[in-house]
């Protein structure tokens, strides 16, 4: 089941009849000379369809009163987050061109160049930093796109567990990889969200370190880095291969495209 530390919030999975074991970046220490980093969404868990279709989309339609054109723009969209190279793309990112497209083809979107800039430049994309971009500035198309990303998130917690599931035969593959390398779950989506749909699937029992949210990334390597572990380590560390944000449309374990690689250390960056 997951339970959460009573102190620091933070996520951890206890496994009947064992002890709690924590899977944050704290508790984390290289084990073999592999490290397998696995994306969640569109990678390990089928999600990605039932997320989109179900609700990015249709809140969408709903925030910008676009019903009128509801069919191409919903195809629109699945095109834009899953069936072609920019399948995975992060949600403020795939909001940003199907407005563009919206505003050129169908209707004015009033304020977008202010969405727009914001998705350019700012360099944490979040709700957070969404809702301060809005209070600076009172655009009308900010305080849209925040509504329609509390939308999203109020419907993705809806969701039932039963329509998150893993891909058919990725529980098979991350046994047979658990067995020779690090596991760590490397993912952008909401961490409890992870926990909970790889807790309920039992496949936390076959992971190290879950490394979930913003700058999920670089928060792993400045982990991995303050135990002293340098590059050479990972001997098996590479570009990206499959997952959902590489254009790919089969799942697939990933190893993660480490910037900074040639440095010495891992998180020199």
């Amino acid at each position: 089941m997951i339970r959460y530390g009573a102190a620091d919030g933070i996520p951890r999975y206890e496994s009947e009849g064992t002890k709690v074991t924590q899977k944050s970046l704290s508790g984390f220490c290289k084990a073999r000379d592999w490290l397998v980093c696995i994306d969640s969404d569109g990678t390990a868990m089928d999600t990605m369809t039932v997320k989109h279709q179900k609700i990015l989309g249709p809140c969408l339609i709903e925030e910008w009163n676009l019903e009128q054109w509801r069919e191409e723009i919903l195809a629109r969209w699945d095109e834009i987050n899953m069936y072609t190279s920019t399948r995975g793309i992060h949600r403020f990112q795939g909001l940003r061109r199907a407005l563009k497209e919206i505003h050129e083809k169908y209707v004015p979107i009033e304020g977008i160049y202010c969405f727009d800039h914001w998705c350019e430049t700012e360099s944490t994309l979040s709700n957070a930093t969404l809702k301060a971009a809005f209070e600076r500035s009172g655009n009308v198309c900010l305080k849209k796109a925040l509504h329609w990303a509390s939308m999203v998130n109020e419907g993705v917690e809806s969701l039932k567990i039963e329509e998150k599931q893993p891909f058919e035969g990725f529980r098979e593959s991350l046994e047979r990889a658990a067995g020779q390398a690090d596991i760590a779950v490397v993912s952008s989506a909401n961490p409890e969200a992870v926990f909970t749909e790889w807790g309920y699937y039992r496949l936390l029992d076959h992971v190290d370190v879950v490394c979930a949210g913003q700058r999920q990334q670089r928060i792993l390597y400045r982990a991995i880095k303050k135990q002293g572990v340098r590059i050479h380590a990972y001997p098996c560390l590479r570009r990206r291969i499959g997952g959902s944000g590489s254009g790919g449309e089969k799942p697939g374990i990933v190893l993660p495209d480490l910037p900074g690689a040639r440095k010495r250390e891992l998180g020199g960056v």
